[in-house]
């Protein structure tokens, strides 16, 4: 695994969310980190392998089918739980300009400070996250409900069970 700038903790605390972003130049499909200090990181890397690097960094499998909190979880979207207070929720921000292309990205639930309906084209909702940033989804208002809820059930369940397994109950 290559070493990135903001795979560091102190930069990942700051991770607002991850999005699917089309080079038109190259064809390259990439992921655009933002963070809430505003600033934007282009990484080379599909969404999922991102994905795939915070969770080696932090030490953990991004198969969570077989999680302790999974078995109270839907079987499409899941949320991703990273750590305790770091939960990754899958939301719709594009139509995939081609086959493969990926139109999901993932928002850092406890990020997220507000959202609003909205009619922009083909978005519906948008998020309010740390900074003030504003992301756009493609999710319907109770489609993003249900999977901001389901986020918080599964953050909630996984840190009871950290409680208990380090003694703090």
């Amino acid at each position: 695994m290559r070493i990135y700038p903001w795979l560091k903790e102190k930069e990942l605390a700051k991770l607002n969310c991850l999005i699917p972003v089309h080079n038109p130049q190259d064809g390259g499909n990439y992921t655009e980190l933002w963070f809430n200090t505003g600033e934007k990181y282009l990484a080379k890397n599909r969404v999922k392998t991102v994905i795939q690097y915070i969770a080696s960094y932090l030490g953990v499998d991004i198969d969570q089918e077989s999680a302790a909190w999974a078995a109270e979880a839907r079987r499409h979207a899941l949320p991703l739980v990273l750590a305790p207070n770091f939960t990754l929720v899958p939301v719709q921000v594009r139509r995939p300009p081609f086959r493969d292309a990926g139109g999901t990205g993932y928002v850092v639930r406890q990020k997220i400070i507000s959202w609003e309906k909205v009619e922009k084209g083909e978005f519906r909702t948008c998020l309010i996250l740390a900074g003030d940033q504003k992301l756009f989804c493609l999710l319907k208002p109770a489609s993003l409900l249900m999977r901001l809820a389901e986020a918080d059930k599964v953050t909630q369940l996984s840190q009871e069970i950290f409680n208990r397994l380090s003694g703090a109950t």
